[in-house]
């Protein structure tokens, strides 16, 4: 694909998108909280149908792959009672994605997945792909709200189409420009919103990275110790259980300080997520919102498909938001004096999960890193003869039914 040699370097160098003046005013007419919450694609695939009866839309199989690519990129809007009333789907953009979109080679309805960031990627700018709320326009705008920093990290500039006077009309209202005043090539009814440089303190960058070492480990266990030990005032034994070394762990990151865990442990076709943990300073950040998803996707990339959990009954609200339900019929718990209820949620395993039939190098890299080349195959590279014949001379070989 081409692309011109135009300077792009100001897409990189806003800062954080804040809601607007006029966004805000919008959400704030909404009658109670609403949110967002990811879905499988069945549930998603039903909205579609029902959406493109009213409007020109991508394709239901395009919407599916770019789901199974990224499932954040579509959620709905719920209030507070958990129920549906709108649909929202925006895409984190590559640095490629991003030049494709203010050059004119970006395609709505048939987005390029190679444009688009996986999860866990950093995103360089954000495409609205869809709103739609029919009536409930300002408890949409409230459901955007609640999760901005997320749905626009940091640094990012933020794009959508006017497809109708009404939308463009809206979306000025809302702040944003024709992007054309600062991309001549850039599509008529492409919208943009520039941030002003530095106008805003600078926020931490949250980061989460499967635990490979027992340095990252050790911040595990002082995170637990903090929350649950210092806090919640567990024993000692109640918190580390003996479970914590055949489950996935992940340890979360505020500007490099160690601020939050969540560990992963996996039972015939479902995982269950516990220990989720995050200090008391890093609470007002989304930080327990990243290690979630990033234990969920974890999950998702092994072909896990279902998941599961116990909640406290005043985060359930909390864990609806990653598509979790409450088992019907299944009575209240508890353990360590703490209420709980079960939860599950169904997930979508990720077309290149790890699986038989895939590339047998995948199983043998470090956990988690999967794209990435891992030791034994960096060894192929560097193999000595003296070293070759030790293998050859110190290896039992199976040949014609007996041992040599």
């Amino acid at each position: 694909m081409h692309y011109s040699n135009k300077n792009h370097e100001n897409i990189r160098h806003f800062s954080s998108l804040d809601l607007l003046e006029r966004t805000r005013e919008i959400s704030e007419r909404s009658e109670g909280k609403a949110w967002l919450r990811i879905s499988g694609i069945r549930e998603i695939e039903d909205y579609i149908d029902k959406i493109s009866a009213k409007m020109v839309i991508a394709e239901k199989d395009t919407v599916k792959a770019v789901w199974q690519h990224n499932p954040n990129t579509v959620q709905f809007a719920v209030d507070e009672n958990g129920s549906k009333f709108g649909l929202f789907a925006y895409l984190p953009l590559t640095e490629v994605g991003a030049l494709a979109i203010v050059s004119g080679e970006f395609d709505g309805l048939r987005p390029d997945l190679n444009f688009i960031c996986s999860p866990g990627q950093s995103p360089v700018a954000i495409y609205c792909w869809l709103v739609w709320s029919p009536k409930r326009l300002s408890s949409m705008f409230a459901a955007m709200a609640s999760d901005w920093n997320t749905i626009c990290p940091p640094g990012c500039s933020f794009f959508t189409c006017g497809h109708s006077r009404a939308t463009e009309k809206l979306w000025k209202a809302c702040g944003l420009e024709s992007a054309k005043k600062f991309y001549p090539s850039a599509p008529d009814n492409l919208l943009i919103a520039l941030p002003s440089k530095n106008d805003q303190p600078k926020r931490p960058l949250l980061e989460v990275r499967p635990v490979l070492d027992f340095n990252d480990f050790t911040k595990v266990i002082a995170v637990r110790s903090a929350t649950y030990l210092a806090e919640q005032f567990c024993t000692f034994d109640e918190e580390f259980d003996g479970n914590d070394l055949c489950a996935s762990q992940f340890l979360g990151t505020s500007d490099g300080d160690a601020a939050g865990t969540v560990r992963v442990r996996y039972f015939g076709d479902f995982c269950k997520v516990e220990r989720l943990a995050v200090r008391k300073e890093y609470r007002k950040s989304k930080l327990a919102y990243k290690l979630v998803r990033a234990a969920l996707d974890h999950a998702r990339k092994k072909g896990v498909t279902k998941a599961y959990g116990h909640s406290r009954f005043d985060l359930v609200r909390f864990w609806r938001v990653f598509g979790f339900r409450e088992i019907p019929g299944r009575p209240k718990f508890s353990f360590a004096n703490v209420d709980y209820v079960e939860m599950e949620a169904t997930l979508e395993p990720m077309l290149d999960r790890v699986r038989i039939g895939g590339d047998p190098m995948r199983t043998v890299r470090p956990e988690g890193k999967w794209e990435e080349i891992g030791p034994l195959e960096l060894s192929n590279l560097k193999v000595e003869d003296h070293k070759l014949a030790l293998i050859q001379e110190n290896t039992r070989f199976v040949r014609a039914g007996r041992n040599r």
